[in-house]
């Protein structure tokens, strides 16, 4: 007869947006990302291996958490983020 352990916590899916978000988190706490700092859209979405939707949909989460990021700058079609705490 088997019995549950009950040793394990359910596994969490985490949406892509979701992880994004984390990571960012993770490097502003860090220092990483200063105030300031200037985050080119299609760089960093290249960094982090996804599309610029999600990583959108990232950053609008971390606004609703606090965190500011000033105006998009549009230069040749790029966009351009600037962090401020």
């Amino acid at each position: 007869m088997w019995f549950p352990l009950a040793i394990f916590e359910p596994v969490v899916r985490e949406s892509t947006p979701s992880i994004i978000a984390g990571k960012l988190r993770t490097a502003i706490g860090r220092g990483q990302i200063p105030a300031g700092s200037q985050l080119v859209e299609t760089e960093l979405a290249r960094e982090l291996g996804v599309s610029r939707g999600p990583l959108r949909e990232a950053m609008q989460r971390l606004t609703q958490e606090g965190y500011e990021f000033g105006a998009a700058v549009h230069y040749h079609g790029m966009a351009s983020f600037f962090f401020h705490r």
